[in-house]
């Protein structure tokens, strides 16, 4: 009988309902602009496209533009803890588009959905 070795190094000993970051290796942020956003993505220049620039190692983005809800994930090592990051989103204020981004809110994930 063949044996099996593991190559990667992980023994996995966790519970579920948690959230591990194995390597550390990436990030996720809720970021609540409280903005309509549906029409600030159709151009260069706009909110969203500021809001997302803001983002050290941007990974991937999914976005509810009625209701300004951001969820990004990120690499660790290269972005901001989230009060940094929402100081940085809350200064473009009205400097891009036609909303005002002063009262964004970031919070850390603590979980995610794959749907």
């Amino acid at each position: 009988m063949a044996g099996i070795t593991r190559s990667s190094g992980y023994e996995f000993a966790g519970s579920t309902d948690t959230l591990y970051r194995f390597g550390g290796s990436v990030r996720f942020f809720k970021i609540d602009t409280g903005v309509d956003l549906r029409f600030e993505d159709d151009g260069s220049d706009e909110a969203y496209e500021a809001i997302l620039q803001s983002i050290p190692g941007l990974l991937a983005v999914s976005s509810v533009g009625a209701t300004g809800t951001v969820h990004v994930c990120v690499e660790a090592h290269s972005c901001l803890d989230a009060l940094p990051l929402q100081q940085q989103i809350q200064s473009i204020g009205t400097s891009k588009g036609a909303v005002n981004l002063g009262s964004t809110t970031v919070i850390e994930g603590t979980s995610f959905v794959v749907a």
